[in-house]
C-alpha cells in the first residue's frame, strides 16, 4: 500500500481548500449543536416552578440559588435589585405590592372594571393593588418600580436614563422576568458556568434558547399568547406550550409496559396550587419506521375544577388559626386581622402544617411572636384538616370533575380505567388521595411519578422528542382541546357594495372550526364563491376574539375578467369554431385556518383563485404501423447478418432498400398530422391581504411592546449586575483590608 501511495503525485492527495472549508463549517455548526442545545422543560405553577434541563444527552432538574429543586413563583421590585423565589417571598410580608405572586390566572384575563379584578385569594393575605395599563392592552399592572426604557433608541445604553421612572408592569412582563430567571438558573447549573469563578459569567454556546413551557389544558387563546409573549420577553428564540397533564402523561410512557394487552387507560389527576385538572389518557403501541414499537399517548379529555387546590387548603389552615388565635386574644384581633407580616406568617406556617400532617396524624401548630410579641400555639389533627376539607366541599368537587373528564373523554365507566396517577403539589394531601383511589378502585393508583417533577420533566421530553440535537425514546402524542369551541363567522366587509345577482344583500357565513374534543392541532381549509372582500370574525365559545378584514378580492376580480376576456378573443380569432370549456363567473375564495402544537389559531393564508384559460398543444401520434415494419425489417436484418458474408452483403443492400421505400411512405403520413392546440382550464391564484384587529381586552402585546420590555428587563439585568458587582468589590476590599 505503501509502494502505491508513493507512486501518486502529491497534489493529487491534497484536500481542495472548498472541501475544506465544508468540513469546518460542518465541525464548527456540530459544535455549537453540541455546546448549546440545552432545551428546558419549564412547568410553571401559580405556587412553584421547577426546571428540567436536557443537556448532553440527561435529563435533571435545575437547582436554584438555594440548592432547592422547586423555586416559589414569586418576584419582588421592593429593593435596589430584583429578587426571586424564597428572597421574594421574605419581602412579601413588608412591600405586598412590590413582590407578585399567584399572578398566572391574570395572564390573558378579562376584567369588566377594576373591582373585578382579582387573583381568585383573599384580600387579607393578598393586598394587591391592580389595574389596567394606560392603552388598554395589557391585562393588570402590578404597583412597581422600574427604569422606563420606553423613550430609549433600541441601541441607547439604559443606564444612564435610569433616573426616569414609572410605575406599573404588566402580567406578562412580570412572567417574562421570572422566566428569564428561570432561564439564568439553567444557564448557571451547567458545568461550564460552574467553572466561571462563581461570578454567573454565561460561557458561550450555553445559553438555553428554547424552551417547553407548560400551561393547563383550559387555557384560553389570550393566556397562551401571553405565555409566549413572556418567554420571548424573557429571550427565548423558541417556546412550545404544552398541557401541564399532558407533561405529566408523556413522562408516564417513558416506562410504560404493555403486559397483557395492547392498550392501557391511565386517569391523570393533576392537583395544582389554584386548580385541579383530570386528564384520562390511552396508551396504545404504534409501529413506526423500521418496524420499531413505540407508544402513543393520546389524551381523550380532561375537566377542571377552582374549587379544589393545594393553596386553598393552606388558606382553610390559616382561616381556622387565626379564629383560635383571636379566641385566645381578643384584644389583639382586629390588629391582628389587618396585619399583613401576621397573616404572611400564618400563611407560612399553615402551608407547613399540610406537608407535616400529610406523614403524621396530629402535630403541634406554633409561632412565635405571631403578632404584637405574643406567641401562637394549639394543637392540629389531621381529622380536622379532613374535616375543613369536607366543609368546603372539595370531595364533592374532586368526584365531579373526575366524572366530567370520562364524559368528555367518551368512557363510559369509571371501571375501563385501567390505573391512576395523582400529580402536582397537591398530591400529598391523604384525603384527596383516598378519595381518588375509592372512585376508581378497582383500579390500582399508581405511584409511577414523581409527582412534583413529573411535569417538568415531561415537558422536557416533549422538546427533546422534537428536537434534531438529542436521540431519545420516540413516541407519538395526540392532544385533545377539551374546553372550548372555535368559531368562525364571515360576511361582506362593504355591505353596501355586495349586492350580487343571485346573492342575498346581507350575505353572512358561520361555520365550527373545531368543537370541544378535537385535536390541539389541527388545520382546515374554508371555501366559498363570493366576488367581494371579506369581513372574518373568529370567536372563542362566545367570546370575540378578533376580526380580520380579507381584502384583494374587489381589486383582482375586473384584472382577471380582463384577462379571461382577451385570452378568449385571442382564441376565437385564431379559430372562429373552437369550443370554449365552461368557466365559473365567481372567484372562490380559499382561507386556511391552523391551530398549532402550542394551541395557537391562526389564518395561515388567504387568496382567491379565478378560473381562466390556457392554450394546451396537443401533440400527434406516431404512426403505429410503419415503425412496426421498420422494427421487423431491422430485426430480419440482424438474424441475416449472422449467416456466410456473401449473403451479409446481399441482404443489407435489400435492407437498405427497404427501409428507404418504408420511410419514404411514412413521411407523408407525419407531414398530415401537424400538432393542434386547444383550450383548457386553468387557475389563477391571488393572495388576500389581512388585517388583525383584537376584540375585547385584554390584547395581546404588539411587537413594539414587547421590544420595550425586552429593552426594561435587560436594563434591570444590568443594573442588578451593576449593583452586585460594586457589593462584591466592597466585600473583596474590605476582606482585604481585614487579611492585612
Amino acid at each position: 500500500m505503501a509502494t502505491v501511495l508513493s507512486t501518486i503525485p502529491r497534489t493529487r492527495r491534497r484536500l481542495s481548500p472548498r472541501l475544506v472549508l465544508c468540513l469546518l463549517v460542518l465541525l464548527l455548526h456540530s459544535a455549537v449543536l453540541a455546546a448549546g442545545a440545552n432545551i428546558l422543560g419549564i412547568d410553571i405553577g401559580n405556587q412553584y416552578f421547577k426546571v428540567a434541563v436536557v443537556k448532553r444527552g440527561k435529563f435533571e432538574i435545575v437547582h436554584n440559588l438555594h440548592s432547592k429543586r422547586k423555586t416559589p413563583t414569586a418576584i419582588s421590585f421592593a429593593e435596589d435589585v430584583r429578587s426571586y423565589g424564597d428572597d421574594a417571598v421574605a419581602q412579601f410580608a413588608k412591600k405586598p405590592e412590590q413582590v407578585p405572586m399567584y399572578f398566572l390566572p391574570l395572564l390573558g384575563a378579562n376584567f369588566t372594571s377594576e373591582e373585578d379584578m382579582t387573583i381568585g385569594l383573599p384580600k387579607n393575605y393578598y393586598p394587591y393593588k391592580l389595574g389596567y395599563d394606560a392603552d388598554g392592552r395589557k391585562a393588570v399592572a402590578f404597583t412597581t418600580i422600574t427604569p422606563d426604557t420606553s423613550s430609549l433608541a433600541p441601541g441607547e445604553e439604559a443606564e444612564e436614563k435610569e433616573e426616569k421612572f414609572r410605575t406599573g408592569m404588566a402580567s406578562e412582563e412580570v412572567t417574562g422576568h421570572l422566566l428569564a430567571f428561570a432561564r439564568h438558573l439553567a444557564e448557571l447549573s451547567d458545568e461550564d458556568h460552574m467553572s466561571a469563578k462563581g461570578k454567573g459569567k454565561v460561557a458561550r454556546g450555553a445559553q438555553a434558547s428554547e424552551a417547553v413551557i407548560t400551561v393547563p389544558s383550559w387555557a384560553s387563546q389570550r393566556y397562551r399568547q401571553a405565555v409566549l409573549d413572556a418567554a420571548e420577553i424573557a429571550g427565548f428564540a423558541r417556546t412550545t406550550l404544552v398541557h401541564e397533564t399532558t407533561a405529566a402523561a408523556v413522562q408516564r410512557a417513558v416506562d410504560v409496559k404493555f403486559e397483557n394487552s395492547d392498550s392501557l387507560l391511565t386517569l391523570f389527576v393533576n392537583i395544582g396550587a389554584m386548580q385541579t385538572e383530570v386528564c384520562v389518557v390511552r396508551y396504545t403501541k404504534h409501529v413506526a419506521a423500521g418496524n420499531v414499537t413505540v407508544p402513543h399517548v393520546h389524551v381523550l379529555g380532561c375537566a377542571h375544577t377552582g374549587k379544589v387546590a393545594g393553596h386553598k387548603i393552606d388558606l382553610l389552615i390559616a382561616d381556622r388559626m387565626a379564629e383560635t388565635f383571636c379566641e385566645k386574644n381578643r384584644k389583639l384581633c382586629d390588629g391582628f386581622r389587618k396585619s399583613t407580616r401576621a397573616s404572611a406568617k400564618l400563611l407560612k406556617a399553615a402551608n407547613n402544617a399540610k406537608h407535616v400532617l400529610s406523614a403524621n396524624k396530629e402535630m403541634v401548630f406554633q409561632i412565635e411572636s405571631l403578632y404584637e410579641d405574643t406567641d401562637f400555639k394549639t394543637p392540629l389533627a389531621r381529622s380536622e384538616l379532613d374535616e375543613m376539607i369536607a366543609k368546603a366541599g372539595m370531595e364533592t368537587a374532586l368526584q365531579s370533575t373526575i366524572q366530567q373528564a370520562l364524559v368528555n373523554s367518551n368512557v363510559s365507566s369509571i371501571s375501563e380505567v385501567t390505573e391512576a396517577e395523582v400529580v402536582g403539589g397537591g398530591w400529598r394531601v391523604p384525603r384527596l388521595h383516598k378519595v381518588v383511589a375509592d372512585i376508581v378502585t378497582p383500579a390500582e393508583l399508581g405511584q409511577h411519578l414523581n409527582g412534583e417533577e413529573a411535569i417538568a420533566f415531561g415537558a422536557a421530553m416533549i422538546g427533546a422528542n422534537s428536537s434534531k440535537s438529542f436521540r431519545v425514546r420516540k413516541m407519538w402524542l395526540t392532544d385533545t382541546n377539551s374546553e372550548h369551541e372555535y368559531k368562525m363567522a364571515l360576511s361582506p366587509l362593504n355591505p353596501e357594495g355586495a349586492s350580487v345577482e343571485g346573492m342575498s344583500s346581507d350575505w353572512q357565513r358561520a361555520q365550527v372550526l373545531a368543537s370541544k374534543g378535537h385535536k390541539l392541532s389541527w388545520k382546515k381549509a374554508v371555501k366559498l364563491h363570493v366576488p367581494f372582500d371579506l369581513k372574518l370574525s373568529i370567536f372563542e365559545d362566545d367570546n370575540l376574539l378578533e376580526t380580520i378584514d380579507i381584502t384583494g378580492v374587489e381589486d383582482a376580480l375586473p384584472k382577471q375578467q380582463q384577462k379571461r376576456k382577451e385570452i378568449v378573443d385571442g382564441a376565437l380569432a385564431a379559430d372562429p369554431n373552437l369550443e370554449l370549456p365552461s368557466l365559473a363567473d365567481l372567484p372562490t375564495v380559499e382561507l386556511k385556518f391552523e391551530s398549532d402544537s402550542s394551541g395557537i389559531l391562526r389564518l395561515n393564508k388567504a387568496q382567491a383563485i379565478f378560473e381562466t384559460l390556457r392554450n394546451q398543444t396537443i401533440k400527434p401520434k406516431a404512426p403505429k404501423v410503419a415503425s412496426k415494419k421498420a422494427n421487423t425489417t431491422t430485426n430480419d436484418t440482424s438474424t441475416t447478418s449472422n449467416s456466410t458474408t456473401n449473403e451479409e452483403a446481399a441482404n443489407t443492400n435489400s435492407t437498405d432498400q427497404t427501409n428507404s421505400t418504408e420511410a419514404a411512405d411514412a413521411s407523408p403520413v407525419e407531414d398530415d398530422q401537424q400538432p393542434t392546440w386547444k383550450m383548457v382550464k386553468s387557475k389563477a391564484f391571488v393572495p388576500l391581504s389581512q388585517k388583525v384587529e383584537y376584540q375585547g381586552y385584554p390584547k395581546p402585546m404588539d411587537e413594539e411592546e414587547i421590544n420595550k420590555a425586552i429593552r426594561r428587563r435587560k436594563a434591570l439585568d444590568k443594573r442588578d449586575q451593576r449593583v452586585k458587582d460594586t457589593e462584591s468589590a466592597r466585600n473583596d476590599f474590605e476582606a482585604y483590608i481585614y487579611s492585612s
